[in-house]
């Protein structure tokens, strides 16, 4: 099961959209968009230190640049994986190289046991200037963290504080709704649900909207499940 990742960093001269939602010049119907979709080369620098496998990956590009790439994530360790990062470089035909980062925060929701997979997909990646079809794609795992604590990869630097920001902001949000809940019942967390203000987070709208699905799938005492869930845990550092 596909799950929602954050958007990849993004670059100068780069623009990210989701997967076919971006129109390129000269492209009238999808039959012509079709006809110059092209599967290209993916390649996968192996870590041995992270007991992750990269499996089935798979990169189409476009006349201006790539349109997708999906792939399996597999836990090959011992333990249950809590967040990963993933570096790809696009080789664009023109010569140019661009960085694209690709990670995933599982804590607060199903982790990856192990020997278990997770399906990964990137969104399209078009070359503002001198748009160029993609001629390779190379991926490298440069960050896991395992349940146990366990953090790896040549990017920890990069990804422990990001991953530190975004979990307090969720634990925050967590708590405020919680908080309401308690005070003013089911209604009241209902309408916290839904609310929006200025001083509105990304994070915070997100992890909003995962909860409104809860509701939607399940009703607002599995919402205040999950809140009491969230709330009681402690993270790795």
């Amino acid at each position: 099961m596909s799950r929602k990742r954050t958007a990849l960093i993004p670059f100068a001269m780069l623009a990210f959209a989701a997967v076919g939602a971006v129109s390129f010049p000269g492209l009238r119907t999808h039959r012509v968009q079709a006809a110059t979709e092209q599967a290209v080369s993916v390649l996968i620098n192996n870590t041995p230190e992270i007991p992750l496998e990269i499996a089935h990956p798979r990169a189409v590009s476009l006349p201006a640049g790539l349109k997708g790439l999906t792939y399996s994530l597999v836990n090959r360790g011992d333990q249950r994986l809590l967040a990963v990062e993933v570096t790809w470089e696009l080789h664009f035909e023109n010569g140019v190289t661009r960085p694209a980062v690709d990670r995933a925060d599982y804590a607060f929701s199903a982790d990856i046991a192990p020997g278990a997979s997770d399906n990964m997909e990137m969104g399209s990646y078009v070359l503002i200037t001198h748009p160029s079809p993609v001629k390779s794609v190379t991926g490298e795992i440069t960050f896991a963290q395992f349940a146990d604590g366990t953090a790896l990869g040549s990017d920890r630097a990069g990804v422990l504080p990001w991953l530190r920001a975004g979990r307090s902001a969720t634990l925050d949000e967590y708590h405020r709704l919680l908080e309401i809940y308690r005070s003013g019942g089911e209604s009241a967390l209902a309408r916290a649900l839904v609310a929006q203000s200025d001083a509105d987070t990304f994070r915070g709208r997100a992890d909003r909207r995962e909860l409104q699905k809860l509701q939607l799938r399940s009703g607002i005492n599995a919402v205040e499940g999950k809140l009491n869930q969230v709330a009681s845990m402690k993270l790795p550092e």
